[in-house]
């Protein structure tokens, strides 16, 4: 099975993030490689992609205060 790989604008869709956003985490560092397309590209590999958003999440302050749904409030018991 083939890996799925997205270019800068599908991994934008992938993510709901802009297209400026993926060519941030690539200078920050996300892996990226080249397509095989004429004219060559940058594409991302899924794994890569979701690891990273997954990681900008946990260091994000306001994604840590959310609460997951089901959780009780503070002071309700």
């Amino acid at each position: 099975m083939a890996e799925t790989r997205y270019t800068y604008a599908g991994a934008a869709r992938r993510v709901r993030r802009d297209e400026s956003t993926i060519k941030r985490w690539r200078r920050e560092g996300m892996a990226m490689s080249w397509d095989d397309a004429i004219p060559p590209r940058r594409v991302v590999a899924e794994e890569v992609l979701l690891a990273e958003y997954r990681e900008r999440l946990r260091r994000w302050p306001i994604h840590q205060q959310r609460r997951p749904e089901g959780l009780t409030k503070p002071g309700a018991e």
